[in-house]
């Protein structure tokens, strides 16, 4: 959302109507169906041998909720591997050699964006929705190469994010032994939130970055605050269901399921953006529901993603992959805004845009 956290989307004047081009076919549906089983948390899933094709979390439908006690927080784990200690992909996603959301050159990320939704709200609430790419899309965590951004794979492609902020669904270790959660921007920029107090019912976590962020978790209750004002509240899979301003405008998500799709956002005045998915779990339109000049409704299509199959053709060295080599796999192929632009995208073997 990166209206209230980053860079606001700008209104465009040249919004009509869209026809939308056929979504490719693809043949990694059956390595979705292969394993269905949901996952609770990163650590979990990168550090399980038996997962067949690297596909199985894929956007899954139904992402378990989160406990909101440090029960279940799974064992600090490291590996040395040329005088560099790695630890799961959930801290080493928050590590500056991995950083995104950014041009940087300490990950050598490429940090490119195209703002899709700009809709001015109350007291400066905006609601902007942009797609984001970062090329850092593969992570070394714990002997093997994991494919960042959001949730493994990304949606609407590998690197590519669009949506709102997403926290990790399960506590890990931060590399000062105490307990923690990850905060995923749409950007795709990683801010690790350590925990700084509280009781086992009511836990406090901060940031340790300077972007001075502090959440805090109980059984029914997660909150998310900002040094504006800005606050968020989370649902039982920590996905942001509500953003408030220090005026008390509100945006409001809604989901399929907890744990499910992002279906829409409801801005401050009631506006509505629609989320619409295929067969895969990606996203495959943006839309909004208007009235015409005879006070008429109508469906404008804000962004239509197109996909297409890529091979994944690797060599890394002395590590393993969670992705196959030669895994025929879809990635995003196009974007068409409403304005009329087309963005086209190809990959390189390492499934990165170049």
């Amino acid at each position: 959302m990166s209206g209230v956290l980053e860079e606001k989307g700008k209104p465009s004047s040249n919004i009509g109507l869209l026809t939308p081009s056929e979504i490719q076919t693809n043949s990694f549906a059956n390595l979705i169906a292969a394993n269905k089983k949901p996952f609770d948390s990163f650590a979990n899933l990168f550090l399980t041998s038996d997962i067949p094709q690297g596909f199985s979390a894929y956007r899954s439908t139904s992402r378990p909720p989160a406990a909101a006690t440090t029960a279940a927080v799974p064992a600090v784990t490291t590996m040395m591997q040329g005088g560099v200690t790695y630890g799961t992909w959930a801290t080493e996603i928050t590590q500056r050699r991995n950083e995104t959301g950014s041009d940087s050159l300490f990950s050598g990320n490429y940090h490119w964006s195209v703002p899709i939704v700009g809709l001015a709200g109350r007291a400066g609430h905006d609601f902007g929705l942009s797609l984001s790419y970062d090329s850092h899309v593969w992570v070394k965590a714990y002997g093997m190469s994991l494919n960042g951004g959001d949730y493994l794979l990304g949606n609407p492609g590998t690197g590519f994010n669009v949506g709102l902020p997403v926290i990790d669904n399960s506590l890990h270790y931060a590399r000062n032994g105490a307990t923690a959660y990850t905060l995923m921007l749409p950007s795709g920029k990683a801010i690790e939130l350590i925990r700084r107090g509280g009781s086992t019912a009511f836990q406090i976590y901060e940031s340790q970055d300077g972007s001075l962020l502090r959440m805090s978790v109980a059984s029914s209750d997660r909150r998310l605050y900002f040094p504006n004002g800005t606050r968020m509240i989370f649902n039982s899979s920590f996905q942001c269901q509500e953003i408030q301003d220090r005026n008390g405008n509100l945006i409001i998500a809604s989901y399929d399921a907890p744990g499910g799709n992002l279906s829409k956002v409801t801005d401050t005045l009631g506006r509505e953006i629609n989320f619409t998915y295929n067969a895969y779990f990606q996203i495959s339109d943006n839309t909004q529901s208007r009235r015409d000049e005879n006070n008429a409704p109508v469906t404008v299509t804000l962004a239509h993603f197109g996909y297409q199959d890529f091979f994944v053709k690797t060599n890394f060295s002395g590590v393993s992959s969670n992705i196959p080599q030669n895994t025929l796999m879809p990635l995003l192929k196009t974007v068409q805004l409403a304005s009329g632009s087309v963005y086209s995208f190809e990959y390189n073997s390492y499934v990165q845009v170049r």
